[in-house]
């Protein structure tokens, strides 16, 4: 398995003792990721994932309408709120993160990188995506 040496030892903050790897996602990723309720990471830590652990991790842009001006190639747009109603949680958040993981043949153990013009849409949407069982969570904001 090709691993990422730099970006995972920027990750690694704390690997418990009990955290199992899978043939996913690098061990120590996985475990801190686990651990935590949301990583919040960088833009260019969000990039050097996407260009080294892409097999690994799903990217989605959150923001409504898309972000046509990231800096982070994201693999689907599925907005969190209603186009006009911004404070609006769209119901059917969920069930199209779930089409655009099993799109790209990722399970929900695998990572997701929610990438957001917001640290509030980015997080309230990974704090969702935890809610309803995805486990590799994490959040960057861009500009």
């Amino acid at each position: 398995m090709r691993t990422a040496p730099m970006l995972l030892t920027a990750l690694f903050v704390a690997t418990p003792a009990d955290a199992a790897p899978t043939a996913h996602m690098p061990t120590p990723l996985r475990a801190v990721a686990e651990s935590a309720p949301v990583i919040m990471i960088s833009r260019h830590t969000a990039i050097r994932m996407k260009q080294e652990l892409d097999r690994y991790a799903l990217f989605v842009d959150v923001d409504a309408p898309a972000n046509v001006d990231s800096t982070v190639r994201v693999d689907a747009h599925v907005p969190l709120h209603v186009y006009d109603a911004p404070e609006t949680f769209d119901a059917g958040f969920i069930g199209r993160m779930d089409e655009a993981l099993r799109a790209k043949r990722l399970r929900f153990d695998d990572g997701v990188v929610l990438v957001s013009g917001s640290a509030r849409t980015a997080l309230e949407a990974a704090e969702l995506m935890r809610e309803h069982g995805y486990t590799l969570v994490f959040a960057v904001t861009i500009p």
